[in-house]
C-alpha cells in the first residue's frame, strides 16, 4: 500500500477535489496528513506530518518503507494518538487507516504473538481514543488488507458504529483484497465523496 499512495496521493486528492466540483458544484481545498506508524521499539515508531498539500505528503511517503516488527501486532493506539493531535479545521474530516496488522492486547486478535497482550504499554486505551476520533467529528475508513485484523474491526465497529441510521458515522471498510494499486485510489476518492454528500 505505500508503493501505491507513493503513485497516487496527488492524483486521489484531486479527484477528490474535481468529484465534489461536479457533484455538488462548489470547490474544497483537500488538505491531506500522514501518521506513519510502525511498533513500540522500532526507530520511527511514528512519523507525523501535519495537513498540508498532497505533494508534500508524496514526499514524505517517498521515505518510508515497512520496517520493523517483533510481534504482529502495531502501535495503531499510538497513530490514532497522534492522529488526534493534527490540526484538523474542516467540517469533512477523514482518518484513513491502513493495517494489516491489529493493535495490540489480546481482544483484539487471536491471543499469542502479542508482546503486549495486556494492551497499549504506555497506557492509551484504543476504544477511547476511537470514541474521541468520533467525538470530534473525524470519519474513519478503513482499508482491509487480510483477515489478521478481523477480530480488531469488529470491535472497532462495536465502539464506534451509530446504532441508529446515520452511515457518516459507521466506519467504511474498503477490502483491496491485496491489490492496492488503483484501488487504493478509487475506493478512497469514493467513499470520502459518499460521506462528503451527505454533509451538504
Amino acid at each position: 500500500w505505500i508503493a501505491a499512495a507513493k503513485q497516487h496521493i496527488v492524483a486521489m486528492a484531486k479527484k477528490i477535489s474535481d468529484d465534489v466540483k461536479k457533484s455538488a458544484g462548489m470547490s474544497c481545498e483537500v488538505r491531506v496528513a500522514l501518521v506513519a506508524y510502525r511498533d513500540h521499539g522500532d526507530s520511527n515508531r511514528l512519523v507525523v506530518t501535519d495537513f498540508t498539500a498532497a505533494s508534500t505528503i508524496e514526499a514524505a511517503l517517498g521515505r518510508e518503507a515497512a520496517s520493523g516488527g517483533g510481534d504482529g501486532p502495531e502501535d495503531i493506539a499510538g497513530a490514532f494518538n497522534a492522529a488526534l493531535g493534527l490540526s484538523w479545521k474542516a467540517e469533512g474530516r477523514y482518518l484513513v487507516l491502513v493495517a494489516d496488522a491489529p493493535c495490540h492486547g489480546d481482544k483484539y486478535h487471536t491471543p499469542g504473538g502479542d508482546t503486549y497482550p495486556a494492551g497499549d504499554p504506555t497506557g492509551l486505551n484504543i476504544e477511547e481514543l476511537l470514541r474521541k476520533l468520533k467525538g470530534d467529528n473525524i470519519r474513519l475508513i478503513f482499508t482491509r488488507i487480510n483477515n489478521y485484523t478481523d477480530i480488531m474491526m469488529k470491535i472497532f465497529h462495536e465502539v464506534y458504529d451509530d446504532k441508529g441510521d446515520d452511515p457518516a458515522f459507521k466506519i467504511k471498510e474498503i477490502d483491496l483484497g491485496g491489490n492496492a494499486d488503483l484501488a487504493f485510489t478509487s475506493a478512497i476518492s469514493d467513499a470520502v465523496l459518499e460521506n462528503a454528500m451527505m454533509l451538504m
